[in-house]
């Protein structure tokens, strides 16, 4: 068969469920079958089988034995028939000596001479020759819930239509009684039966009737008690091979998932289409090997070495390397590590930096368990490459190949092409892992390391900033993807580099004098505020989720602008408005005081107008001063019009540096900041400058 894929059964089954689910396991030759194949494969399987079966006959029949079987089966069966016809009385006795006599002496000729011409015998070597014949060519196509015991049941079947179509009474009798009881029978009951036909013959009509009612009611007896059994029995085996499945199933989703003794496909043609084909397949296992996993890339910068992380390396469930990263050397393992599971590669033999080496016996010797393409298959540039590569190594390792559509999207979203080390970062982070830990990748800031590639100056300028690539836009896209995914973890070098500018304003936030953030209108607040024996949070929820984190002791003071929050005891809330009289109002009804006080983004006191002066002022607010120092800092990272709810976080961040606390999920989600906005407050988060819950 041109098309069959199969694959190793025990491998598939112990290690990819979710990949079981494209496929069919054969009923006649036990193999995993594509479900697009399934049902060529299983007509082929069957007249494999029909003529491995006429083969076996025919060689017994060329031995004596075999033929001494062959005759003893055709004269039980004739034996068989003609006794049933005796006790059933389908003749009158008259009738029915004559016919027996008759019919013995044909029984006799026949025994002597198998292969006469009678009708019965022609019949039944008919019906034995055309079962396999008659068989394949009413079971085209094939389903793909086949099994043995249809097959079998079908047989019997297409006996019946064919001893229906024949003129002979004695068939047309025969054809009521299922085949099966014929095999059933022991020689012991035949020896009886064969006592009682002698007495049986003279009896009379009234009792042969009687007798014929009661053998018949006793079979049909038989029978529905042995069509019970053979369905309770078979109904206890598919429930056995049921519970046997679960059982296998959830002892492999508690194993770890991993690929051993892989057997690659057998490819005959390399047209795009069957190349496709396999690229899916493998990409499902791809995702099943890295599902819910930690996962380290490693890349071949100078930056790396002396940061002494190479056991930390290892402790990741898969590590990811580049190009021309095997061999390891061993004399970095300290800072490299010494595992490789994945290696993304361009697959590229002849130009400058690919000289790759790509032989798959290199690749197992130090354990790497797949090959991913950084670049597509749909692209002419990359196709030569890995088309090459497919046809010299054969699927020897399992090879994921990058998805056309991602790489398009991605390549004209940066503007240029982007490395391998930044392909593997924007692939693996389409799929769903625990977290990526990011190493020795700094974007040719610095030269590879002198075992992985030798590198002269203008070469590394010409790589950061070529026609082809440009390492600008590939690092804004990873210190944009850094703050707003929180599974990215980067190595010292790369948190650095990326995060500068945040750095920078985090130690301008330091520099503001706490005097200089809140102005009071209720000088109780600022008594209560120097004595920091409180936590402090803004929330819009109904209720604050403190998680036990805040002693029950110390009070929570909530700055909300939910008129029906929920308070608990030691809870205080401030209102955000600037209308103080709207505090009583709320507090109206209630024996505890809910609302203690009202806060207010910005209020000049310096103001002498006389309206202005009529209207108490907020509890506590902004000053004037501290927004325009606030604003000009937050213009270094681009956010020039910030938004009401970051000016009120960053102020209780500042001011209260060790006892603020606030809701992550309500800060992540609920809450709506710009894009720029919702990076700095991430970079915040992921440092613990800012405190979260």
């Amino acid at each position: 068969m041109n098309q069959n894929i199969n694959y190793n059964q025990n491998y598939l089954q112990k290690n990819n469920n979710n990949l079981m689910v494209n496929f069919k396991l054969c009923p006649i030759c036990k193999s995993l079958v594509h479900n697009q194949y399934i049902q060529i494969h299983l007509y082929e399987c069957k007249t494999k089988l029909d003529e491995k079966i006429k083969k076996e006959e025919l060689q017994k029949m060329s031995t004596p034995e075999g033929r001494m079987e062959q005759i003893k089966k055709q004269n039980d069966n004739i034996f068989n028939q003609f006794k049933n016809l005796i006790q059933n009385n389908f003749l009158n006795n008259n009738q029915t000596q004559s016919q027996t006599q008759s019919q013995s002496q044909t029984h006799i000729q026949s025994s002597s001479k198998p292969y006469s011409n009678t009708n019965l015998n022609n019949n039944n070597l008919i019906n034995q020759s055309n079962r396999s014949n008659q068989y394949i060519s009413q079971q085209r196509p094939y389903t793909n819930n086949t099994n043995i015991n249809n097959i079998n049941q079908s047989k019997n079947i297409n006996q019946n239509n064919e001893i229906k179509q024949s003129t002979n009474p004695l068939i047309q009798f025969i054809e009521q009684i299922p085949l099966n009881q014929y095999k059933e029978k022991n020689e012991k009951d035949i020896k009886k039966e064969k006592t009682n036909t002698s007495s049986n013959i003279s009896l009379n009509e009234t009792s042969n009737k009687e007798k014929v009612k009661n053998n018949d009611h006793e079979k049909h007896k038989e029978k529905t008690k042995d069509h019970k059994e053979n369905k309770e029995y078979r109904e206890l085996k598919e429930n056995k091979k049921e519970e046997n499945e679960i059982k296998d199933l959830k002892k492999d989703s508690k194993k770890e998932f991993q690929i051993e003794n892989y057997i690659p496909p057998q490819v005959i043609q390399y047209n795009d289409q069957m190349l496709y084909h396999f690229f899916k397949l493998y990409e499902t296992l791809f995702i099943e090997y890295i599902r819910n996993k930690s996962i380290a890339i490693v890349g071949p910068s100078e930056s790396i070495i002396g940061t002494k992380k190479g056991h930390i390396i290892d402790k990741f469930d898969r590590i990811v390397r580049l190009n021309k990263s095997i061999p390891l050397p061993q004399n970095l393992k300290d800072d490299i590590g010494s595992r490789t599971d994945i290696l993304y590669n361009s697959l590229n033999t002849s130009d400058f930096p690919g000289e790759n080496k790509l032989s798959p016996t290199l690749h197992k010797k130090y354990g790497i368990k797949f090959v991913c393409t950084s670049y597509p298959y749909g692209i002419e540039t990359f196709k030569y490459d890995i088309l090459n590569y497919v046809k010299k190594y054969k699927f020897e390792l399992p090879l994921k190949v990058m998805d056309d559509q991602k790489y398009r999207k991605f390549e004209n979203v940066l503007g240029t092409r982007p490395y391998t080390g930044t392909c593997a970062i924007m692939d693996i982070l389409s799929y769903p892992i625990k977290f990526l830990y990011i190493t020795g990748l700094d974007f040719y800031q610095t030269k590879y390391y002198s075992q992985y590639r030798e590198i002269n100056k203008s070469q590394l300028k010409n790589t950061r900033n070529s026609n082809v690539h440009n390492a600008a836009p590939q690092l804004s896209y990873l210190k944009h993807i850094a703050l707003i995914d929180d599974r990215i973890i980067l190595d010292d070098f790369l948190d650095k580099l990326i995060y500068q500018n945040y750095y920078i304003i985090n130690r301008e936030f330091k520099k503001i004098k706490r005097d200089n953030i809140l102005g009071y209108g209720n000088e109780y607040f600022y008594k209560y505020f120097q004595m920091n024996d409180f936590f402090i949070t803004f929330t819009k929820e109904s209720i604050f989720d403190k998680k036990d984190i805040i002693p029950s002791s110390k009070n929570l003071i909530i700055i909300t602008n939910n008129d029906s929050i929920h308070l608990n005891k030691n809870e205080y809330a401030i209102k955000i408005t600037n209308n103080a009289q709207e505090i009583q109002y709320l507090n109206e009804g209630y024996e505890r005081k809910r609302f203690i006080g009202n806060f207010y983004y910005n209020w000049d006191m310096n103001n002498n107008n006389k309206q202005r002066n009529k209207i108490i002022p907020p509890s506590f607010y902004l000053q004037t001063n501290f927004l325009k120092t606030i604003h000009n800092i937050l213009n270094k990272i681009e956010i020039k019009n910030a938004s009401l709810n970051l000016l009120l976080i960053l102020s209780i961040m500042i001011h209260f540096p060790d006892n603020h606390i606030f809701m992550k999920d309500e800060l992540k989600e609920k809450i709506y900041f710009a894009t720029p906005e919702k990076k700095l407050i991430n970079f915040l988060i992921k440092k613990k400058i800012l405190h979260v819950i």
